[in-house]
């Protein structure tokens, strides 16, 4: 085979890749404002992978109490969203990178003060038969204080339109 067909075979390869890559139309579906109504968490040992407790949280404070990324109210518009969380309100750049997946850039609340770049966030959603929001699996892992326990915790949350 000739280096010139190894090279074009290449060129190819890489394009499927970036073709893969590209974003499609956001959902539109997801404009609007979202509101946590509960959370859906499966609780597994770390090392072992065994199931370890299921729970079902609605309380809004109990909500609020989670670690990790737990959005308690969202607000999208047309690629741009303002999420807040436990302690914090950020601003978010969304893009559709396919249907039920969003990628997620944080962008500085105050355009005037420089910031480093965050990491991206992929973060998949669906929708119910009642058009209700539900996000995740989310993933978090920590030790259990009262049992020393190193744990996993796999948590879906599902949201409310408010508006």
């Amino acid at each position: 085979m000739s280096i010139r067909n190894i090279v074009f075979i290449l060129l190819m390869l890489t394009g499927v890749g970036v073709v893969a890559q590209q974003p499609v139309a956001n959902d539109v579906r997801l404009k609007g404002e979202w509101q946590i109504r509960r959370v859906s968490m499966e609780v597994y040992h770390m090392q072992q992978g065994n199931l370890l407790q299921t729970k079902e949280i609605t309380s809004a404070d109990s909500i609020a109490a989670i670690n990790g990324m737990v959005f308690l109210n969202m607000v999208f518009s047309d690629d741009d969203c303002l999420i807040k969380r436990r302690y914090s309100r950020e601003g978010w750049h969304y893009t559709q990178m396919d249907a039920g997946l969003l990628e997620l850039k944080q962008t500085p609340l105050n355009p005037a003060k420089q910031q480093e770049e965050g990491p991206v966030l992929r973060w998949y959603y669906s929708f119910d038969k009642n058009g209700q929001l539900s996000a995740g699996p989310l993933v978090a892992g920590y030790t259990d204080l009262a049992t020393g326990t190193p744990v996993k915790i796999k948590y879906i949350c599902h949201y409310t339109r408010i508006n």
